[in-house]
């Protein structure tokens, strides 16, 4: 796998400075140039993931390294998209409308496979060569997984999903973390890349829950409340 190219690294930098000095300074096209940043780091976040696996462990990036590549783009598509409700609107008559937005679907898809397929399937590859990991890997994994769901449920204003968040959020943290540190220690061996991999996706999670917890009212809210 080639390594991601400088000017792709710089282009990301690039735009995402320039969004951040235009929102700060709230001149006029800050909402242009972070949908061309959020692009740009969709593109070379994951490049760089799978091109850091290659350096780091032998045999990899395999096929699920690519597909969890996949996902992160397209999660950070999703944040990138909730977070400013880029829509474009009409007008029939007082009304406004949305002339095209991203399918609810989309924001959904890529959360679930992280729950019902990523993370089961690193567990499993991991016990093709670490059997005794695979116990505590299942619980690390039961509650990571739970994480993303109760976003979803955040996200979409289902029942439970505070409930959701915090069980996740205490079988990985106090059960989990423990569990894995106190087997590694005793075998004497350095923490794997699966625990690597779960410790990335929590953070990242955790990140995404403050970004949605903290929403701003969009442009589009506030039309549609004036109504």
């Amino acid at each position: 796998m080639k390594k991601p190219s400088i000017t792709l690294g710089y282009s990301t930098v690039f735009f995402t400075a320039l969004y951040a000095v235009l929102k700060y300074s709230t001149l006029p096209g800050a909402n242009v140039i972070m949908i061309i940043a959020g692009i740009l780091i969709a593109i070379y976040f994951p490049l760089l993931f799978l091109s850091q696996i290659q350096k780091m462990h032998e045999n990899r990036p395999m096929l699920v390294d690519k597909f969890g590549a996949l996902l992160l783009s397209f999660i950070i598509i999703t944040v990138v998209f909730r977070f400013n409700d880029w829509s474009l609107m009409g007008f029939k008559g007082e009304q406004v409308i949305r002339i095209f937005t991203l399918p609810s679907w989309i924001y959904v898809v890529p959360y679930l496979c992280v729950s019902i397929i990523f993370i089961p399937w690193l567990i499993y590859i991991n016990y093709l060569s670490d059997k005794k990991s695979l116990l505590c890997n299942i619980v690390g994994g039961i509650g990571l997984a739970l994480i993303p769901i109760s976003l979803l449920g955040l996200d979409f204003h289902f029942p439970y999903h505070k409930t959701l968040f915090q069980i996740g959020n205490i079988i990985f943290i106090l059960i989990y973390l423990p569990l894995r540190i106190r087997l590694s220690k005793k075998e004497n061996r350095e923490l794997d890349y699966t625990f690597q991999t779960l410790i990335i996706a929590y953070v990242l999670f955790i990140f995404i829950y403050g970004i949605f917890k903290g929403l701003p009212t969009t442009y589009l809210e506030i039309i549609e409340n004036l109504n």
